[in-house]
């Protein structure tokens, strides 16, 4: 082993025992929060006061499955955006991430619909939902200045610029 080898180990170690004690640290939380609630039913004196901390206890759950919605529309919007714009070989993919993810629409269902600028639901030329990936690629040929070059230019012998595409069989 190495010095560089023994470090990333000794890293890795304290990674994963970070994130133990982090696990326990939220779960003492969680359950130290959940005897506070039990607490506040208990000293509820009337059907009333029982009436509006269920209301609170509904909106804190409301805003948690959104927090979680938030984070699977992430994952699967944003990466998917950021893996294709990548693959089609754009400069920036996180730009377009940025400028095409609000044109996303990620179903309570899980289908994802891309959205025109009045919110209407685009299909392709089938009649079929348009994907993620047709859009990117329309955005980036629509935008080629987002997209990496496909030709390579060298100077030749006699000074000249000679422009080979990438695509040359070799």
């Amino acid at each position: 082993f190495n010095q560089e080898d023994v470090d990333r180990i000794v890293k890795q170690r304290l990674e994963a025992e970070k994130s133990k004690h982090q696990r326990m640290l939220d779960e003492a939380k969680k359950q130290e929060e959940e005897v506070l609630k039990e607490k506040e039913v208990q000293e509820a004196k009337s059907k009333s006061d029982l009436e509006q901390l269920m209301k609170q206890r509904i909106a804190d759950k409301d805003k948690e499955l959104a927090d979680w919605k938030s984070k699977v529309k992430t994952i699967n919007v944003d990466n998917s955006i950021m893996s294709l714009a990548s693959k089609s070989n754009a400069i920036a993919p996180d730009q377009v991430v940025s400028l095409l993810k609000n044109e996303v629409n990620f179903n309570d269902d899980g289908r994802v619909e891309i959205l025109d600028n009045n919110k209407n639901i685009r299909y392709n030329s089938k009649g079929e939902l348009l994907t993620i990936e047709d859009r990117v690629n329309e955005f980036l040929d629509a935008n080629p200045h987002f997209r990496r070059s496909s030709e390579v230019c060298r100077i030749s012998q006699t000074k000249r610029f000679r422009c080979y595409s990438n695509k040359l069989k070799q």
